[in-house]
């Protein structure tokens, strides 16, 4: 005589059958699983074993992390939503098929659409990456360097200038057409120049409102912007540096102006 098996039973067997085809789908070991949905490997195994059962709560979890529906995982369904078995590299295509045929006619056009866009968006993107790589290697190619003879360091508090080089320095092409070159140490004249950046000088230019000067202060320099007083018409210098004083020129100063900065 066979034995009736009671419907309970045969809801826990479906739930734990579900429950490991779902996640071996996915590729997940009992740990792996556990870790994703914070159970110990002991939850888990008495789950699948059908020696215990989720709580409403991790029920929830479970109908997210897998995303099927909470009937088909108990057994009361047999329709999973359709992202309840994730494509396996080895039969992806047959399952695509499957999935397709299982779609009406307006559904399949839709699809074909959508697959269609895909398509041209992925060639496009590779059009894309292809052109960033083309631009990024001729950025690395080396570019033919002349030498620089740098004259003095400088920053936003002044410097002292050298009679003889005090670095050198290889230099991109092309190179403005200056007197001098400077080089900046530090950020204190950021955003207008950057540590390690050469800053190469006209001596004896005309200064214009806007330009870039540098300027010699008793026995120091310092690279200022001049600027025009919209009251007066004054010409004034202002440090790169806002906390130093600005310097009006028409006032009797002890400063002479050397050159220009020769912006590219």
């Amino acid at each position: 005589m066979k034995e009736c098996k009671d419907s309970n039973n045969l809801m826990g067997e479906m739930f734990t059958d579900r429950l490991i085809k779902l996640r071996q789908a996915r590729g997940w070991t009992k740990k792996e699983f556990s870790a994703k949905i914070g159970k110990t490997q002991q939850t888990v195994g008495k789950w699948e074993n059908g020696s215990n059962a989720p709580t409403f709560k991790d029920l929830v979890k479970l109908v997210g992390l897998f995303g099927v529906t909470s009937d088909y995982l108990l057994g009361l369904s047999d329709s999973p939503s359709k992202y309840a078995y994730p494509p396996i590299n080895d039969n992806r295509q047959e399952q695509v098929e499957e999935m397709f045929k299982e779609l009406d006619e307006g559904n399949q056009d839709a699809t074909v659409d959508f697959i269609e866009n895909r398509l041209d968006n992925q060639h496009i993107s590779k059009e894309i990456k292809e052109n960033d790589l083309k631009k990024q290697i001729g950025i690395n190619e080396e570019r033919p360097t002349k030498r620089v003879s740098i004259y003095a360091r400088v920053d936003a508090q002044g410097f002292e200038l050298s009679e003889v080089p005090v670095d050198c320095l290889d230099y991109p092409v092309p190179i403005p057409v200056h007197d001098i070159a400077l080089k900046v140490v530090g950020n204190s004249m950021e955003p207008i120049f950057f540590d390690d950046e050469v800053i190469f000088v006209m001596k004896n230019s005309i200064l214009r409102t806007g330009d870039i000067a540098i300027i010699r202060l008793d026995s120091r320099y310092c690279v200022m912007k001049v600027c025009k007083n919209s009251e007066n018409g004054d010409i004034i210098l202002n440090s790169l540096n806002t906390d130093e004083t600005a310097i009006t020129l028409t006032k009797k100063k002890s400063c002479t102006i050397f050159g220009k900065v020769v912006l590219m």
